[in-house]
């Protein structure tokens, strides 16, 4: 079956307001390991639709595609946007608890660059700040900033490889340069010496 027949499966079974996301802007996810078994969200590279050749039923993205290579169709609405944002900055702070545990203190973050698409202002989520807001709420830090028509970054918050993303916001975290990773206080009593 051709690529633009399952797309117009696809809207034909899908709610009312899916449909009109699917008009507006679709999208479709490539699975970046094709060796898991069950995927989520987060293992898909998501591309937009750029057209459908109506020859072949082709979908055209700007990007390369293997037959047999696993993809799903996909929307973004602005609620679904800050949830998979806050899901990927829970991730992060657990991450830092995690290592805090471990008995190794992060770096202090000294400021953040925050690159966000285009499509992701006032127009997408009918307000302004909302990427950057979101972020403050979970790293109170200065921040600089600008829009692009793209940007290069890491998949779901993982640290490499990185990758072209569109309709994303990518955000830098600088923290304070160090030779060594200061250990974890041990106890009030050294909290109050300042001992380790």
């Amino acid at each position: 079956m051709s690529a633009d027949r399952v797309l117009k499966m696809v809207i034909s079974e899908a709610t009312k307001s899916d449909q009109a996301l699917l008009f507006k802007n679709p999208l479709l996810g490539v699975a970046l390991d094709e060796s898991k078994e069950r995927l989520r969200d987060g293992d898909y590279l998501v591309r937009k639709i750029e057209g459908i050749d109506p020859r072949s039923g082709g979908i055209e993205l700007l990007d390369d595609v293997r037959v047999g290579q696993r993809v799903r169709f996909h929307v973004r609405d602005a609620k679904t946007a800050v949830a998979e944002f806050e899901t990927i900055l829970d991730r992060a702070k657990r991450n830092e608890l995690q290592t805090s545990l471990e008995g190794l203190v992060m770096k202090p973050i000294v400021g953040t660059l925050a690159i966000a698409d285009v499509t992701r202002g006032v127009k997408f989520f009918k307000e302004r700040n909302v990427d950057t807001e979101t972020f403050i709420r979970y790293a109170p830090t200065s921040l600089l900033g600008c829009f692009a028509q793209a940007e290069i970054a890491p998949l779901g918050g993982q640290p490499s490889p990185t990758y072209t993303h569109e309709s994303v916001s990518a955000f830098t975290v600088i923290r304070r340069r160090s030779d060594k990773t200061v250990p974890a206080v041990e106890s009030e009593e050294d909290a109050e010496t300042g001992e380790t």
